[in-house]
């Protein structure tokens, strides 16, 4: 079975390529590790673990996938609720699958370094997946992946090997088949690589190489079939995306409406995965961040492209020259192993798209898109400019991933400073409240537990109870704040919600560069500038659910970090003027403007400057009114947000310190 002129393997022959695929790979997804957090589907799994303990994290995911909870209940107990650790986690598992990828062409391909190298590099800085800072929800993907290609791995030496070593190997490829698929399932597409895998393993050295191939993966494919078993007749999964007789109902009653359906978007898939992927993600996080974010990340993308030439002509030599059949072969397979990839996705009724994380589907078909592009460049580029395409591809995936590395790490910064703003703002909260922030444009939140579980672990976070609900504002959820539904129920992730949506509190913290404003139904005070939605529901939100007494929160430092050194930020003094204004101490309101003055601070919203004009008004210091009035008048949105779109319902209007601000601005 060995190849002829195979050179045997030695670590110590593939250090510099392994080296060069690593630091390529810390290029693209290094940078701004620090600054990552929790994001969507992190929260219950970090609620979960750090409120009601790690088995129920395991737990939460009884019905789609059982052994992912477990997965999960594991990873916690030895991370903890730190955002740092998740995501050096997420990224050192995520480098095993490269290695696996790697090891997979070496074996392929023993006498050529050049497969295994340029495939790995491409794999390393796949731009067509960034979840990876979303690292506690996606570090199950990476295990998953790991895992699957280590079982190919397995298959592939079986075919090297004789005696007790073949079947050891083969056995482990079998068990590990099992431990993938109860991962995440739809990665059964996988084990079509595994057969391109062997075939071009078994190619000119037997006479029947399908044959031969399907005996080899036969071992696999048993774990996998008592897999599909289990799935399919024996498990019961009570979430619809994962509930196959659901999934497949449709294919099955209308197949002919079905498959050309079927056939348009996988062709669209496959484009992505191929070819797009290397395009319009970088399209979507061009914008991302300011001018020394661009070029920051324009550096780290120009220090890869350099690299990779340099170590390419180093490593290669003349290899360049010549390809000897592999890139046909990595070709083909690779576009077999893409297509394999999606048919389970397409199957499931899912598709790509590079928004709203449905590029996760991208993550198990990139093995299969990086040999695929390392065969075609070598076959379509002459062999000087081999090198050259190959560099370049490698800067353009660790330009994304770095302009990526921007979006996530704002994302966090934005959770931050809402829930930090909370915390200053809010002492306590009534129970049963139903807190709907809303964060800056692009920075959007999804699901109701990415409010209540950081609401929960700020202000009960020993206390195995919901005491705090959440919601997302949306056109939807506007309609049952209207309607003042009182009994909304939702089950997701172990949870049992039954919302009152007649007591909301709404946090309007769209302005990236305003503090947060916790509106006040009978006195809104919005700006002009903020969506139609905020000004048809912000009568509806409930200031009296703070309870205003009693001593600040502080959120738990081990997820949130600790504050910055200088935190009483202009902010800082916003929300304790606020505070006070619902305590009614108008001279603590008061302290707090002069001491902000002092500092220099001031708002980039002038609606902030209210809690203080309302003190003036009320211990009657007629020169700080006068100041603010104007102040506040110079800004048309935020006198007609505050004086004509939504004006006080509580009687300031009637006072005649009011009327003189909400006078027509013409009237100077």
């Amino acid at each position: 079975m060995k190849a002829s002129g195979a050179k045997r393997f030695s670590w110590r022959a593939e250090l510099l390529p392994l080296l060069l695929i690593l630091a390529v790979y810390a290029l693209a997804y290094l940078p701004r590790i620090d600054q990552f957090g929790f994001y969507k589907d992190d929260w219950h799994m970090i609620y979960h673990g750090y409120t009601w303990g790690a088995n129920t994290i395991a737990d939460s995911f009884v019905s789609d996938r059982p052994l992912m909870g477990q997965v999960n209940r594991i990873v916690y107990l030895l991370l903890g609720p730190a955002p740092l650790a998740w995501n050096l986690f997420a990224f050192a598992v995520h480098f095993l699958s490269v290695l696996a990828l790697y090891l997979l062409a070496r074996l392929i391909w023993p006498a050529h370094r050049l497969p295994a190298l340029l495939s790995g590099l491409l794999f390393a800085v796949y731009p067509g997946f960034l979840q990876q800072p979303n690292a506690a929800t996606f570090q199950n993907h990476f295990i998953g992946l790991t895992i699957a290609l280590s079982s190919i791995v397995c298959t592939a030496a079986a075919l090297r090997s004789r005696g007790p070593r073949r079947v050891a190997l083969l056995a482990a490829s079998a068990l590990s088949v099992v431990a993938y698929l109860f991962i995440y399932e739809y990665m059964i597409g996988l084990e079509v690589l595994r057969l391109v895998c062997l075939l071009l393993i078994l190619r000119g050295r037997s006479r029947r190489p399908t044959g031969a191939a399907l005996l080899a993966a036969l071992p696999a494919w048993l774990g996998a079939g008592a897999f599909l078993i289990w799935r399919m007749f024996i498990f019961h999964s009570t979430r619809p995306a994962t509930d196959e007789a659901r999934v497949f109902s449709e294919f099955i009653a209308h197949p002919s409406l079905v498959l050309p359906t079927l056939g348009m978007q996988g062709f669209k898939d496959f484009l992505q995965v191929i070819w797009m992927a290397w395009s319009v993600p970088l399209y979507t996080v061009w914008g991302n961040g300011d001018r020394t974010g661009f070029l920051a990340a324009l550096a780290l993308a120009a220090l890869g492209f350099g690299m990779t030439v340099i170590c390419l002509h180093s490593i290669s030599g003349n290899n360049f020259s010549s390809e000897d059949g592999w890139a046909s072969g990595a070709l083909a397979g690779g576009f077999t192993a893409v297509i394999g990839a999606l048919v389970p996705v397409l199957l499931a009724g899912r598709s790509i798209h590079f928004a709203a994380q449905f590029d996760r589907y991208t993550l198990h078909a990139a093995p299969g898109a990086a040999l695929a592009a390392a065969g075609l460049v070598t076959l379509v580029f002459q062999p000087r400019l081999r090198a050259w395409c190959i560099a370049s591809l490698c800067a353009l995936g660790i330009l994304t991933h770095a302009l990526n590395a921007i979006y996530w790490a704002g994302f966090w910064k934005a959770q931050v400073s809402l829930w930090q703003q909370v915390s200053w703002r809010v002492p306590a909260l009534a129970d049963g409240a139903l807190l709907m922030p809303r964060l800056p444009a692009g920075y959007g939140l999804a699901e109701d537990y990415e409010i209540f579980s950081p609401a929960n672990l700020i202000y009960h976070p020993a206390q195995k109870a919901l005491r705090i609900y959440g919601e997302v504002l949306n056109e939807d959820t506007a309609k049952l704040i209207v309607s003042r539904d009182t009994d909304s129920y939702r089950f997701i992730r172990g949870f049992e919600l039954l919302r009152d949506f007649s007591n909301v509190l709404l946090v309007d913290a769209t302005d990236p560069n305003a503090c947060a404003h916790f509106i006040d139904g009978q006195q809104p005070e919005l700006n002009a500038s903020r969506s139609a939605l905020w000004f048809h529901t912000a009568s509806y939100s409930r200031i009296d659910l703070i309870d205003p007494q009693g001593a600040l929160p502080s959120p738990p430092l081990v997820i949130f970090g600790q504050p910055p050194a200088q935190e009483r930020d202009w902010c800082w003094y916003y929300q304790s003027a606020a505070l006070a204004r619902q305590r009614e101490d108008w001279t603590r309101v008061l302290d707090l403007l002069h001491q902000a003055q002092s500092r220099e601070l001031g708002p980039a919203d002038p609606t902030e400057w209210l809690p203080f004009l309302r003190a003036a008004v009320e211990l009657g210091d007629e020169d700080t009114i006068g100041m603010l009035t104007q102040r506040i008048r110079a800004s048309r949105d935020a006198w007609l947000g505050v004086c004509v779109l939504a004006p006080p319902t509580n009687g300031l209007m009637l006072r005649p310190e009011y009327q003189s601000l909400c006078a027509p601005l013409d009237a100077q």
